[in-house]
């Protein structure tokens, strides 16, 4: 849209920008799938996914400004404004397409300058309280650091998660829930380097707990567990963690049940594994991916409890699940809190309206179980990083502070309505518009088109 269309010269160089265009885009989009492969860190991947990333950005710009021409052509009475028609000066449309492409430059700017400002500089610490009916009262104030799609790979620096790790440290929390998608590439020393911050952190007290992501299963799920526990990570992954608050020096007494006071932690494998398990041909080691088993893991954990989960009034069970999904399934099944990612709170555009088949996008959802029962919530990360270029669009890296409260009451802190949330709806919204905005155009011009070619035969 920046270049002229009038004359052969021109026509020469919109057809060789548009050939560098798509070569540079498809050279860009193959780095998704190297890097994963690539144990080192080379300048091919760090332009190439970055490319990528910028690329999304133009695409999201044209589209929204080509939207705004065509509505405003329709509303004018579907004249030239867009595409001008052979017989307008060529001078005119060169002024035009000036215009046009001094705006979209500006535009691509100000999303390139934002997006590497979010996705370089340290992710934002997002602050809430959840209120939780079945939580001891004497675990009132219990910290948990949930820090989701951390993506290791070859655009993570060590000392991205150094930083992580002790961001969350510095807020006094008593675990740390890793949702999903720690690792993004095979298993090697780029990676372990990348790790070795989590051995550094390991601290019995603060327990890390992880569960298993669709990343983790496209790369070799089975290497990520190695990694995972050889590092002092806690593999909950279709098992669960029972954190006693004596064991971290809380709820000492003998009152009220205070010595067994403890909450579950129960970890779901992603849900990606009901469709990528044994899938040899396309996966690394696809034989060790497993699907989510809900019900065997709450049958596990009620029986080492001696009661059932979804019936025990004074443990608190906190689910770590990477997809934002079967929010109503798992809180029924004993959930008070779950905690997702993968989403990355849409990412970059157009990807916002993919995340309309989740039950969440971005932010902290609540649920009344059938009868009346207790609220449960489900609290949706947009990531401290994020898979392959490091950019965004109308989403946010975060790390997030959830303390828990004993009792009823409403959640407080970062509540709010999220942009991503509501972005997906727009984007969903404006596919559709421009759709038919384009499609009532293109038809009103072949109208015009047909009926002046019949007055001109009339005239002959």
């Amino acid at each position: 849209p920046f270049l002229p269309s009038h004359g052969p010269r021109h026509k020469v160089k919109r057809t060789s920008a548009r050939l560098a265009y798509y070569a540079v885009f498809f050279l860009s989009f193959a780095t998704m799938f190297r890097h994963r492969d690539g144990d080192d860190v080379n300048a091919y991947d760090f332009m190439g996914l970055n490319c990528l990333g910028a690329y999304m950005i133009v695409i999201a710009v044209l589209f929204y400004v080509d939207l705004a021409l065509a509505i405003a052509e329709v509303i004018r009475g579907v004249g030239p404004l867009v595409t001008p028609t052979e017989d307008v000066e060529a001078a005119e449309e060169s002024e035009f397409r000036k215009k046009k492409a001094a705006i979209c430059w500006a535009l691509i700017a100000i999303g390139l300058i934002q997006s590497a400002v979010l996705c370089y500089a340290e992710p934002i610490i997002t602050r809430l309280s959840i209120p939780l009916e079945d939580l001891h009262p004497c675990l009132d104030g219990y910290k948990i650091a949930l820090i989701s799609d951390i993506h290791v790979g070859v655009l993570v620096a060590k000392e991205e998660i150094e930083m992580t790790l002790r961001k969350a440290n510095e807020e006094g929390v008593q675990s740390m829930a890793i949702s999903g998608d720690l690792g993004d590439q095979k298993v090697g020393a780029a990676a372990l380097h990348s790790m070795k911050p989590f051995v550094d952190d390991v601290d019995a007290q603060v327990p890390m707990l992880w569960t298993s992501g669709n990343h983790e299963n496209f790369v070799g799920v089975k290497s990520w567990r190695t990694v995972i526990e050889d590092h002092g990570i806690i593999n909950i992954e279709n098992s669960f963690f029972v954190h006693r608050g004596v064991d971290f020096g809380w709820c000492g007494g003998t009152a009220d049940g205070e010595a067994d006071a403890s909450i579950n932690f129960v970890g779901l494998a992603d849900l990606s594994g009901r469709s990528m398990q044994n899938t040899t041909s396309m996966y690394p080691e696809s034989e060790f991916i497993v699907q989510p088993q809900l019900s065997q893991t709450m049958n596990s954990l009620s029986a080492h409890i001696g009661k059932p989960v979804s019936a025990a009034d004074d443990v608190a069970t906190v689910l770590l699940y990477h997809t934002p999904a079967e929010f109503k399934q798992n809180s029924e099944a004993g959930s008070d809190l779950q905690l997702s990612g993968h989403t990355h709170g849409g990412h970059v555009w157009p990807f916002h309206a993919f995340t309309l088949m989740y039950d969440g996008t971005s932010g902290l959802f609540s649920r009344s179980v059938a009868g009346g029962g207790d609220k449960k919530f489900m609290y949706v990360s947009e990531g401290v990083i994020g898979w392959g270029p490091r950019v965004r669009l109308f989403s946010r890296p975060e790390i997030t502070i959830i303390t828990l409260k004993s009792g009823g009451g409403e959640p407080s802190g970062d509540t709010g309505l999220r942009v991503g949330e509501a972005f997906k709806y727009i984007t969903l919204v404006s596919l559709v518009l421009g759709a038919l905005v384009h499609g009532y155009v293109m038809f009103i011009k072949a109208t015009k088109k047909e009926a002046t070619a019949a007055g001109e035969d009339k005239l002959k």
